[in-house]
């Protein structure tokens, strides 16, 4: 695939579109949208709660309440799910920010 500079032009003017915003480049105002920090802890405590929620379902399965397994295992694989991705954006993140450490200005 060949970019040429009105391609990567095309890109810069889409991205406004993608979001609704059609027009408007300027970087979202501080009370309009979630910080990258705020994001990151909603999602931890999201995927923390999801492991909670598993944990309290395998203990009543364990103990014999009235809880069907179809539901448990879907529990711990949401979050088992919910763990590996949080692991792999962190990876990612990990490898941009050396990447940024070896560029030579």
């Amino acid at each position: 695939m060949n970019i040429t500079d009105n391609s990567l032009k095309n890109i810069g003017t889409a991205l406004p579109s993608i979001s609704g915003e059609k027009g408007n480049t300027q970087a979202p105002k501080s009370g309009d949208a979630l910080s990258f920090t705020d994001m990151v802890q909603k999602a931890i405590t999201q995927i923390n709660r999801e492991k909670l929620q598993a944990d309290e379902q395998v203990r009543a399965l364990a103990s014999g309440e009235e809880i069907g397994l179809a539901e448990t295992m879907v529990a711990v694989a949401k979050a088992d799910i919910s763990f590996n991705l949080m692991l792999q954006v962190r990876n990612k993140a990990i490898s941009a920010y050396q990447e940024m450490l070896r560029l030579q200005f």
